[in-house]
C-alpha cells in the first residue's frame, strides 16, 4: 500500500490481475473474489486469513488490521466485516437489503428503505417504508 498505509500493512504487490466480467474466484469458507486480485509478498508476521480455492491470499491479517487484496463480493465482504467486528468486541448481524437498524439508549429501531417486505430478526416482517422499535 502507498504512503501512510504502509505502516499498517507492509507488503509488496508482486502481481495484480484483472478478472473479466462474470469471472469470479471462490474462496475457502465461502465468498467470491471479483474484478481484481493482487498477489502480495507480505512482511513477516502477516498471515493469509482467507485464500481463494487456488491458494492465493484474498485477505491478509496482522493483529486487528486486515488488507483486502481483492474486490470481494457481498458474502466475502460480510465475512471480513464480521471478523473485524468480532475482533473489536462489537456485535454484528447481517440485515436484508435496504434494512437499517439503530440503537439509542434502551431502544432498538428498524427501518425498511426497500420496496419489498423484509424479514428482520427481532421485528418480524417489515413492510416497504415501515419502521418499528422495541425495548432492548
Amino acid at each position: 500500500p502507498p504512503g501512510p498505509l504502509r505502516r499498517l500493512f507492509e507488503a509488496k504487490i508482486v502481481r495484480s490481475q484483472s478478472l473479466r466480467p462474470g469471472l469470479a474466484s471462490p474462496c475457502e469458507g465461502g465468498g467470491l473474489v471479483e474484478k481484481w486480485l493482487d498477489e502480495a509478498k507480505p512482511a513477516e508476521g502477516i498471515e493469509a486469513e482467507i485464500e481463494t480455492a487456488d491458494g492465493v491470499a484474498a485477505v491478509y491479517r496482522q493483529s486487528r488490521v486486515r488488507y483486502l487484496a481483492c474486490w470481494p463480493e457481498a458474502e466475502l465482504a460480510d465475512r471480513v466485516i464480521a471478523a473485524a467486528a468480532a475482533d473489536a468486541g462489537m456485535p454484528s448481524s447481517s440485515l436484508p437489503e435496504g434494512v437499517r437498524t439503530r440503537e439509542a439508549g434502551d431502544w432498538r429501531f428498524a427501518f425498511n428503505y426497500s420496496q419489498d417486505t423484509q424479514q428482520v430478526e427481532g421485528f418480524g416482517p417489515l413492510g416497504p417504508g415501515e419502521a418499528r422499535f422495541t425495548r432492548l
